[in-house]
């Protein structure tokens, strides 16, 4: 049982990686057909392009909305769901400024045995 979980992880990241690598080359891919095809006007365009950065850490909104019975004694938390309200930042660490808040859901279960 062990040998099939080391296999189904391997497998996961290999198709993990592909899919990542292929996200990457159509993003390029895209960019260079905007470029070429949907340009009307031959002067450069201004093009923006926004990154923001999700934080999770303490000190902000993190709640359970709704829970199985046995989740708040499951150490895997499993049927939990909770609601987060976490900043937005211009840059990946945690003391960047702050532009916005961002809400989102979680949900938990436990890994496939």
């Amino acid at each position: 049982m062990v040998k099939l979980g080391i296999f189904v992880m391997l497998y996961s990241i290999a198709i993990a990686m592909k899919v990542v690598c292929g996200i990457a080359e159509s993003l390029k891919e895209g960019e260079q057909w905007f470029r070429d095809k949907i340009s009307t006007n031959k002067a450069e365009q201004k093009v923006t392009k926004l990154h923001f950065y999700f934080q999770e850490f303490r000190g902000y909104t993190t709640d359970v909305v709704a829970q199985a019975n046995s989740s708040a004694t499951s150490p895997t938390f499993f049927g939990a769901t909770f609601m987060m309200d976490d900043p937005l930042t211009v840059g990946p660490s945690q003391t960047s400024k702050e532009t916005s808040t961002m809400e989102a859901l979680s949900l938990f279960w436990p890994p496939t045995q």
